[in-house]
């Protein structure tokens, strides 16, 4: 499991991504009383391989078609995990 924080999350895109196999399992999205969101995910690992750029733009068109941007993609967001290309940090996600 892993446990983030942050003042902003795309909770809905985030989902999306986790329920199309391209984003950690999405466990819990919650508001601190000081309004910080409290984001718990299964936790990867990262495999060393570059993800193909195939790969990338199909996550890309799919994202899009539902209307979503990821708003943060960039080469650290973009991951291999078991063989599987995978988004993090959908901090600015919506």
């Amino acid at each position: 499991v892993l446990v983030k924080f942050s003042l902003s999350y795309g909770k809905e895109v985030h989902q999306h991504a986790a329920d199309n196999g391209f984003a950690p399992s999405l466990l819990s999205v919650s508001r601190t009383h000081s309004g910080w969101y409290c984001i718990v995910m299964d936790y990867i690992d990262i495999d060393p391989d570059l993800p193909s750029l195939d790969s990338v733009l199909t996550i890309l068109k799919n994202l899009h078609e539902a209307k979503f941007v990821h708003g943060d993609f960039r080469p650290g967001n973009v991951v291999v995990s078991n063989s599987k290309v995978m988004l993090l940090d959908f901090d600015w996600s919506g």
